[in-house]
């Protein structure tokens, strides 16, 4: 930028009036359970598919309801979702030395003795004449395959019709590797970076990479799944999970294993507990099974930051072909993330199809409605004979304080908060008179009235949608003088209507008209 001491056109960048707030992502879910496979800590997956390729595929419903739940958030609209895999206290890694390099699964299990590997000479690399230039292989089974390995990748005619031939669930092949750290095909930085079985390292100072693994060879033997999974390496997982910020939907499907019908359990008090802590996101949680008679049927506890759905729901299993029941959580989570991104965080989460879905444990009727309604338990009903199929008939909170009745209105206050929260750090450090004052105010502002006009809001003018005061009435001097910018915000938020109404009467018409 020019200093105006010469002449020229000096060109300078200046800030457009307020600073414009974002709204924060409202549908990223984060799930805890027991899964074939895959590492410990938060795993981003995008689709089921790209769940299948960390965790694999499903397990029996008597092991786990995560691969139902993860298969049903997707089906129902979910885009985002962290997976947090648990495992059992005392649980071991499979690993195989070559050479100086550890090769070792990426999480804990006996699922990583299943893991094959092999070591050869680059073959598609520009440099294959460079022998210290290798390439990985790595073949997965979800079932251990006949031992000696016969390799599935041959195209040799013993190969191909030996009986004993299995084919993977999962191969991955990174050619072209070397063991020279910091460049571009450093083993270690490709195969980290892209693996979902298995993390490379070097014991000592890298060396060449002997090759010495013309076979398949088991990883190894050393992989077990420890102690039986309880409820501590379920608060752990779901522990894990209070590292990630994006998730806003909180859910561990099993945490019906824990729970009776007269209490939540340890399980799910952690969930509502880190919801409550954080206060940027939303629990969902499950009545137990086989509750027929609702006539005490209700919520575990009493809060804002969880929502309660009834019944169980029965799914096709693609891995057997039989229908499975299981509880709705993953399903509504799903529901929840399609509305947020096709109708907005401001609309209730209910009156919504549950896809997926081939039946229920109990048909909910409209008189055990009437009773489920007020006690705060969301109701799936099944109105297929209607032709509307099984939805969601219920968007209410756990808590009994009318201002927070609703889980719409519930996560439309979080959105903001934490938006206005994350829109305003800028704000930091300025110094704290009228500009910031008016700066603030103005961006909120803003922020609010694309809210209102998009119809988040309640009112038919801006004013009666919400107000924005940060001054001297607000704060004191003391509050200045020690840094404190005080802002108060108030907002109109929509309310779903639950009763539509109609009332109908009869015209008398005398004469003619």
């Amino acid at each position: 930028m020019s200093d105006g001491s010469s002449p020229g056109v000096p060109v300078e960048e200046r800030q457009p009036g307020p600073r414009p707030i974002e709204g924060v992502g409202t549908s990223t879910a984060g799930f805890a359970g027991i899964t074939e496979r895959g590492p410990e800590y938060p795993c981003l997956t995008a689709s089921w598919l790209e769940y299948q390729r960390w965790f694999g595929g499903g397990l029996s419903e008597a092991v786990s309801y995560l691969p139902h739940a993860a298969r049903g958030f997707f089906e129902n609209g979910g885009r985002q979702l962290y997976v947090a895999r648990v495992v059992g206290a005392n649980a071991q890694f499979t690993s195989r030395h070559i050479g100086p390099l550890l090769v070792r699964a990426v999480g804990r299990g006996a699922w990583g003795n299943r893991i094959f590997v092999r070591i050869g000479r680059a073959l598609g690399s520009a440099d294959t004449n460079n022998p210290d230039w290798f390439q990985l292989t790595l073949l997965y089974y979800s079932a251990m395959p006949p031992v000696p390995l016969v390799d599935p990748l041959s195209n040799e005619p013993g190969d191909r019709a030996n009986p004993d031939r299995r084919e993977p669930d999962l191969v991955e092949q990174f050619d072209g590797l070397t063991h020279v750290s910091g460049v571009p095909n450093s083993v270690e930085t490709v195969v980290n970076a892209a693996s979902q079985l298995v993390n490379v390292s070097f014991d000592a100072d890298p060396e060449p990479v002997p090759q010495e693994v013309p076979d398949f060879v088991p990883l190894g033997s050393g992989g077990s799944d420890g102690d039986p999974v309880d409820e501590t390496a379920y608060a752990d997982s779901v522990a894990a999970l209070d590292t990630v910020d994006d998730v806003a939907l909180l859910a561990v499907p099993d945490e019906v294993r824990f729970a009776t019908p007269a209490s939540a359990g340890p399980v799910t008090a952690a969930v509502i507990a880190q919801c409550e802590r954080r206060k940027d996101r939303f629990a969902i949680v499950s009545s137990a099974s086989g509750l027929g008679d609702v006539s005490q049927l209700k919520p575990p506890r009493d809060t804002a930051w969880a929502a309660f759905y009834y019944p169980w729901i029965d799914v096709h299993d693609p891995a057997t072909g039989r229908a499975v029941r299981v509880p709705p959580t993953g399903h509504i989570a799903g529901v929840i993330a399609r509305v947020d991104a096709e109708r907005g965080v401001h609309k209730a989460p209910a009156n919504e199809e549950l896809r997926g879905v081939t039946g229920l444990e109990f048909s909910i009727t409209e008189s055990t409605q009437d009773a489920l309604n007020p006690r705060g338990v969301n109701a799936i009903r099944d109105f297929r004979a209607a032709g509307r199929g099984i939805r969601v008939w219920g968007a209410r909170t756990m808590s009994s304080d009318p201002d927070w009745k609703y889980v719409n209105v519930r996560r439309f206050l979080t959105f903001l908060e934490t938006s206005i929260d994350k829109g305003t750090q800028w704000a930091v450090f300025e110094p704290n008179g009228e500009s910031l004052w008016n700066n603030v105010r103005a961006s909120i502002s803003d922020f609010l009235l694309q809210l209102w006009s998009t119809g988040a809001l309640m009112g038919n003018k801006p004013e009666q949608a919400f107000f924005v005061t940060v001054d001297r009435t607000t704060m004191t001097q003391d509050d200045i003088d020690n840094g404190r910018m005080i802002c108060i915000i108030g907002v109109a938020p929509l309310r779903p209507a639950e009763f539509v109404i109609v009332r109908i009467g009869q015209k008398t018409v005398s004469g003619d008209p």
